[in-house]
């Protein structure tokens, strides 16, 4: 989300962290993060800066990157975590030493849970994004994260 916040200063999103604070099912000692995309105001996808899917410790924070300022809203795919914390950097455009973080807390989708496309689970929807589950953040209001489907995200959410 790229806006004037005061005095002329243009907010521009840089960074997403995504940190695993529960999971789903107890026992398990990882989570998985499968893919991020970024998508505009009108939901059209701008930038995919994680696509390999990547296990990762409990508790464990992953930092996304974004070079495109287009960036308004972001989905993210997701395994064996339950609650994440998710903490967004922004930057003065004109000034990128000047930096915002903001934090959220966030109820996370399983990539195989419902809603998702796809019909019944198979083997073959382990390595087809179209079929997985995305938890949904529009970046002018970071408390609104809700599942969706791939359908949803390139429909703008829907």
């Amino acid at each position: 989300w790229t806006g004037v916040i005061s005095n002329g200063i243009v907010k521009a999103f840089a960074q997403l962290s995504i940190t695993h604070v529960s999971n789903f099912s107890p026992g398990v000692d990882f989570w998985a993060l499968n893919r991020v995309v970024g998508l505009d105001d009108s939901g059209s996808i701008v930038e995919t800066p994680f696509i390999n899917p990547a296990r990762y410790s409990l508790n464990e924070k992953v930092d996304i990157k974004f070079t495109s300022d287009a960036v308004k809203k972001v989905a993210f795919s997701s395994q064996d975590v339950s609650k994440v914390i998710l903490d967004f950097t922004w930057f003065n455009s004109n000034d990128p030493n000047d930096v915002y973080q903001e934090k959220s807390e966030a109820n996370t989708v399983h990539w195989s849970s419902q809603p998702r496309d796809g019909g019944t689970w198979t083997a073959e929807d382990n390595n087809d994004h179209t079929h997985w589950s995305y938890t949904f953040v529009d970046l002018a209001n970071l408390d609104s994260a809700y599942p969706t489907t791939w359908t949803g995200v390139i429909s703008n959410g829907r």
